[in-house]
């Protein structure tokens, strides 16, 4: 089997963190990686969740970002004319302007 380097800038800590968690799960660096890289292309994606919305936000914080998605779709689809959007949001409780 060939093999290809990959070479990575992150903090310091990071790695060290990583490092001692892979050692006590029994595997290296390289190990871990290939185990990432494994999974992501078997799944055909990243192996876990990646999000804009965090645990930790508030369901007002979470609404506010929906709301702004769903304003910014619908301006990307109908266009981003100020004046229809002064007259649809008010009728749109869900899409009032965070």
């Amino acid at each position: 089997m060939q093999t290809a380097s990959i070479q990575a800038r992150l903090p310091k800590d990071l790695k060290v963190k990583a490092e001692a968690l892979f050692k006590r799960l029994g595997l290296d660096i390289s190990t871990a990686i290939r185990v990432f890289f494994t999974r992501a292309v078997e799944e055909k994606k990243i192996p876990f969740e990646i999000g804009l919305i965090s645990s930790k936000d508030s369901p007002e914080e979470e609404e506010k970002f929906w709301n702004a998605l769903a304003l910014e779709n619908m301006k990307t689809f109908w266009g981003p004319e100020d004046d229809i959007w002064d007259d649809i949001l008010p009728k749109l409780p869900i899409l009032r302007k965070p």
